[in-house]
């Protein structure tokens, strides 16, 4: 009895340090980030154009002068010269300035990391001499799409040319850092459950490896593209399918390694997978684009 209060103590604790924020609208959001060369020397102002009328929270108020509203109060921190631009521009395509934009930085980069539309142009804003440069219409490729822009001239004066440049060495250095943290959640499961035998924690570690890398490939590749909610069910259901492959491997393998309980192994698969679901949960909440 006392090892089983231990246990569901050391559970209840591990669950205490990763508290998951009580919100509505939780969860990994996609992102398109612009990269810029060619426009260090000036200073000009970032939106892309949606071809719907509205994309997640972003859509135009009707009164675009109510200084109450969130994003009259977010133009004015920006600079109110690029939000009365984007308002009076009038694409010859119809797309929609959706009130986001972002005045030039050190960096020369443009994030829109809150649901971004899918189908969209570049336009950027030159205060100088109040010129616009408009790009020809793209689509985000992935849950986190980067691209690099250039100006390019032709007969019809300067345009804004984008292309894919998607961040391999940040995806990967996501995925390390993924893998460790179920890892490392997993193995202080593991000793709460009194499973400290080397071998069967380097089974329990080599499991792991191996299911992540299955499921964050799988991730990645069903998820170009997707919205917020379709990334959720299938990280849901793949991990339901990652709790199988465990919960299997254990019972095949403890039993060799001095467990008796023929329930322990199903059982810690399915608390270590709720938990590391949870922390993988808190950290795209902290850490948008991790995944």
């Amino acid at each position: 009895m006392k090892k089983h209060i231990k246990r569901f103590f050391c559970i209840l604790a591990l669950l205490l340090i990763l508290p998951l924020p009580a919100r509505a609208d939780t969860g990994p959001k996609p992102s398109i980030v612009l990269n810029f060369d060619g426009l260090q020397d000036s200073t000009y102002y970032v939106t892309l154009l949606s071809e719907e009328k509205n994309t997640g929270p972003y859509a135009m108020p009707d009164d675009t002068t109510d200084e109450s509203h969130w994003m009259v109060q977010d133009a004015v921190q920006k600079g109110l010269d690029g939000w009365q631009a984007f308002l009076d521009y009038q694409d010859v395509d119809g797309f929609h300035f959706m009130g986001f934009f972002e005045q030039s930085n050190d960096e020369q980069t443009f994030t829109w990391g809150y649901y971004p539309p899918e189908i969209f142009k570049i336009l950027v804003y030159l205060p100088e001499d109040g010129t616009f440069l408009v790009s020809d219409v793209y689509e985000s490729y992935a849950f986190d799409s980067y691209f690099d822009v250039t100006m390019q001239t032709s007969g019809d004066g300067i345009s804004l040319v984008a292309e894919r440049n998607y961040d391999f060495r940040g995806e990967l250095n996501s995925l390390g850092a993924r893998v460790a943290i179920t890892v490392i959640v997993e193995l202080l499961l593991a000793l709460c459950f009194g499973l400290t035998k080397k071998k069967l924690l380097f089974v329990i570690v080599l499991t792991n490896v191996v299911t992540q890398l299955i499921l964050n490939v799988l991730l990645n590749g069903l998820n170009v593209g997707a919205a917020s909610t379709e990334f959720l069910r299938n990280y849901f259901w793949m991990e339901m399918v990652v709790f199988a492959i465990e919960a299997v491997v254990f019972s095949l393998t403890f039993k060799k390694y001095g467990v008796t309980n023929r329930w322990l192994p199903t059982g810690y698969a399915l608390v270590a997978n709720l938990c590391s679901f949870v922390a993988g949960l808190i950290v795209m909440i902290m850490i948008p684009g991790i995944f």
